[in-house]
């Protein structure tokens, strides 16, 4: 009886936690019993990259993501600079971020992010040279992938973090 009583514990416990969102990662755990007492005896976690219900593959380092991956980042970085859109580009930054402005900043949360003078972050230059970037063949490196259009422009980097791309710098 205790044996099935601990099973429907830990069934209605993993009902009612159901998966939590943590960043567009969420964990899954799987639960084991002892066959003789019914206890629960280990929990195992795998890490699940997932956004907006659509899975998403995790990235060991910036070498391990694929040129289409990278393209495709690029243009949502270009699209949300176009716009001049905050939101956008803050949904693509990963926490804490450098931002170059005046002697340079660490922004630590996408609410301070966002607080930021709009006008400052989407300066002429740096609009022209995400619009002007090549986002075909960007070369991954330690640092992870410059966006700019020439050397000494201002730029954006961004690499992986904790497994998926993120938005690591924006320098002017």
């Amino acid at each position: 009886m205790r044996k099935y009583a601990i099973l429907i514990v830990i069934a209605m416990m993993l009902t009612a936690c159901g998966t939590r969102n943590m960043d567009s990662a969420h964990s899954q755990e799987k639960i084991t019993t002892d066959s003789e007492t019914g206890d629960a005896t280990e929990t195992v976690s795998d890490v699940v990259m997932a956004d907006n219900e659509t899975d998403k593959e995790y990235y060991e380092d910036n070498f391990s993501v694929s040129g289409d991956v990278v393209e495709e980042y690029t243009k949502e970085i270009q699209q949300a600079v176009k716009e001049k859109d905050i939101n956008k580009l803050a949904d693509l930054v990963t926490y804490p971020v450098y931002i170059g402005l005046g002697d340079g900043q660490i922004i630590e949360s996408r609410a301070d992010f966002i607080k930021l003078d709009s006008t400052e972050i989407f300066t002429d230059e740096l609009l022209e040279s995400i619009e002007n970037a090549d986002e075909n063949g960007l070369e991954p490196s330690m640092a992870g992938f410059v966006l700019w259009s020439s050397e000494g422009a201002p730029s954006i980097i961004f690499s992986v973090q904790e497994g998926k791309l993120g938005i690591t710098g924006i320098n002017y």
